[in-house]
Parts: C-alpha cells; structure tokens; sequence
C-alpha cells in the first residue's frame, strides 16, 4: 500500500534584535566627526519566520563646528553647511536651499555671528515641464426658434474645454463665441391647415399608493393649426382616479359574548369561571380592544358553594357538611399580573393580553373571589407608513403652440408619490400654459 507521511507541525520563530547601545565618543572634536551606536541579534529566526534586520550598527554626525585657534575664544562660531535641499520643482524652474546654525554662542564681550544662516541658489539642468494649450470647443446645437412662423431667431455658443496649464499658450481671442441666426421665415398665413392631435401618452404613475390618488396622460399635437386654419379641440391632459383602497382598514374591535359559568370548582369553598374572546381585532383608525393602557376583561372568576351562597339559600344542611361554623374566615387572594404578552403588530394598532391566577381560595365565609383573570389592551397604535408628501419632477421642454397666434404648454411628471396622510400631488399642477408669441 503507499506510504503513510506523518505530518509534523514547526514552530515558527521570529528573529529578535536587542535595543540600541548608547552612542560612542565623537571621532573628532570639532569641524564635524562621527559617532558610533550597536545592537545585536538576540534570537535568529526559525522555520519560516520573520527575518532579522539588516542593520545592526548607526552613525551620525557630531561636534559640527569649526576648531577654534583659541580654545578659550569667547566668540560667536556657525557649524558647516548642510547639503543642498532638493529641488523646489522636478521640471522648468526650481530653487534649493541649504542652511546652518550657531553651534557656539558669543560669551562675556565675544564677538557675535552676522553671517547669513540659509542660502538658495537655483536648480540646474532641469527639464522643461509638459504643458497644455487653451482650447476652444466645438458649436453647440442650435437652440430653439423663437417664433414657429412669419421670421424668428436662434443660438448657438461655445466656451473653452481646455484652460491653458504650466505656461501654456492663452485662447485667442474670436469675433463671436455666439451666434444668431433666422429660423421659421415661411409666412403665419402661408395656408389654412387645421390643426391635429397625436395619440395620447401612457398613464402616468398614480400620485398616492393607496387611499385614493389620481393619475393622468398628456397629448401633444401632430400637426400645428396656421392661424386661418382650425385649433385642435379638446383637453391636452386628462386625470382618472386610481389606488382607491384603503391605506389601512379601519375596524372597531368586536369582543364576543360571555360563556356561562363553568362548574363550580369544590362543594365547599370553590370557584368557577367564565370567559370571552375577541372575535374582530381592531385596525387602523378603528376602536381598539380596550381604552389607553386600561384592559378589557377576557376571562372572570367567583366564588361558589360558600358559606354566604349556602345562607341565601337558608340550606343549614350544607352549612353543616361543609364545616364552616366555628372557624375563621379566609379570604380569596389573587397573584400579580403576569407581564404583558407581545403586541400582535408592531404598528397601525395590535393588542395583547396578562393572566393572573388565584393564590388562595376563600374559606369558612371568607371574602369570595370575584374579579378577572385575564385582560386584553390596544398597543403599538402609530401608523405603519411614515407620511410624506407627493414631490414632482422637472419640467419638460416647451412643446409647439397649437398655432401662430396660439398657446404652448410643458408637462412634469411625479418623482415621488405621496404615502401615509402625506399631501397628494394636484392633477392640475403637472402641467402649465402660456400664450405664444404673436
């Protein structure tokens, strides 16, 4: 059979360096040495892990000053430059700077430093830096005419598309960046021709999502009436009602009737009950099962076969049987409410119901158990669909006057519908008219 390879697990080490020793004693002790810091490799890696560093030794300069003849000098001295800075710029013109500081102040009378601590020359050997030229786009469509008969007007223009970068040459200067031109010359009363619809849109989209909203289509015309021929008759716009259903139904709650009261629970000291259920739930902005946070009873109980039941039936036998002479009362005691069950909805209304149960029967005439074991209670009455108001959408362009002399009209549709109680949009404002230029 092939051979079983046994699968060993490695332990990875990572190589660990020590810290940094301290620095050593400057090489020189003036006009700039070097000085000298250590570490060592205190585990090296193994089994694959992370490698050591390169670098296990730095230097750095020290004591950057000039020497001075006299030791005991009590004048100012400056350190040495430093190198040049880079180049300010990586093409066309740039500057680089260098700089240096006063590495011994002047003491007791010494004469202090005036020389300048920054110089800046220019960069040499610099390529030139790529540019862009000004550039003037191309014409624009021509606008619309301003007259649809009898010599009207139209535009066009042109901006810049390319502004000119690092010393790029500028835009020359046009005789126009606009242009007019005649449009629609043909006479208003060339000929009679009747104007004629075209066929009418798709419906719009409803302006509410229920609870009644209206929806409507435009028409535009195919053919523009001259001004001795016949305006098209009839509306451009017509409006229909739509999404009549109810946002929510609004259903009072309807609880049922009683049951009769069950057997008594004991011949002596017992309890029965009764109950009811809720036969329609409330819903929207219909009444709800209960009032506020106040319950509406479900389930009752009382006392039965006690001593008092058994005195109003003057049955001294009973009372006799069931022992209840000569000892103390005890009466009927009941636990606390159990805790509220979950909501049914979690919006637009829901109910919920608590139980509780008898902690001790009456006894020996005791006050009797008469009150209810379960309740119902409305919660959660806020509406599900947060109300907003219907938004419309840009305007279209400006269609063809019905005629020379005629009228013009633009549409919009909806860009949101309406929800909830929001404000629904009007029919009448998707669409404006205004008289055409004559």
């Amino acid at each position: 059979g092939p051979c079983e390879v046994e699968q060993v697990s490695l332990n990875v080490v990572d190589c660990k360096m020590s810290a940094w020793g301290p620095w050593g004693l400057c090489s020189k002790t003036c006009m700039g040495g070097q000085t000298r810091r250590e570490r060592s490799i205190e585990m090296h890696a193994e089994n694959g892990g992370a490698p050591c560093e390169e670098v296990t030794s730095e230097t750095m300069p020290c004591n950057d000053f000039p020497c001075s003849a006299d030791p005991e000098s009590k004048d100012c001295a400056l350190s040495r430059w430093s190198d040049w800075s880079k180049c300010s710029s990586d093409c066309g013109q740039g500057l680089q700077t260098r700089s240096r500081y006063v590495a011994i102040p002047a003491v007791e009378g010494g004469m202090s430093c005036n020389d300048p601590l920054e110089e800046t020359r220019p960069c040499e050997d610099l390529p030139e830096c790529d540019h862009a030229d000004c550039e003037w786009g191309e014409w624009s469509r021509f606008g619309v005419c301003s007259q649809s008969c009898g010599g009207g007007f139209r535009a066009r223009n042109r901006t810049v598309t390319q502004e000119p970068t690092r010393g790029g040459n500028t835009c020359e200067a046009l005789d126009s960046i606009s242009e007019i031109e005649a449009c629609n010359t043909k006479p208003c009363y060339e000929e009679c021709i009747d104007g004629l619809w075209a066929v009418w849109e798709e419906w719009g989209e409803c302006s509410r999502t229920c609870g009644a909203g209206v929806e409507w289509r435009h028409r535009t015309m195919a053919i523009q009436a001259s001004a001795c021929g016949e305006p098209v008759e009839g509306e451009s716009t017509e409006v229909r009602r739509c999404n009549e259903a109810k946002c929510r139904e609004d259903t009072d709650c309807k609880i049922g009737e009683w049951s009769v009261w069950d057997s008594c629970s004991k011949s002596c000291d017992g309890v029965h009950s009764r109950s009811r259920t809720i036969e329609v739930p409330g819903s929207g902005s219909g009444k709800l099962c209960g009032n506020g946070t106040a319950g509406v009873a479900l389930q009752e109980v009382t006392s039965c076969n006690g001593a008092k039941d058994f005195e109003k039936e003057d049955n001294k036998s009973k009372l006799e049987a069931c022992g209840f002479e000569g000892h103390e009362p005890v009466d009927c005691t009941l636990d606390e409410w159990q805790e509220w069950t979950t909501c049914t909805a979690t919006c637009d209304g829901g109910q919920m119901t608590r139980d509780r149960k008898i902690k001790s029967l009456p006894k020996n005439g005791g006050t009797p158990c008469e009150d209810q074991l379960r309740e119902v209670a409305p919660c959660n009455p806020k509406p599900c669909m947060a109300p907003a108001d219907c938004a419309w959408g840009i305007w279209e362009e400006w269609r063809e006057c019905t005629r020379c002399d005629g009228e013009r009209t633009r549409t919009r549709g909806v860009a949101r519908h309406a929800s909830g109680t929001g404000r629904a949009c009007e029919a009448g404002d998707s669409q404006v008219v205004e008289k055409c230029d004559e």
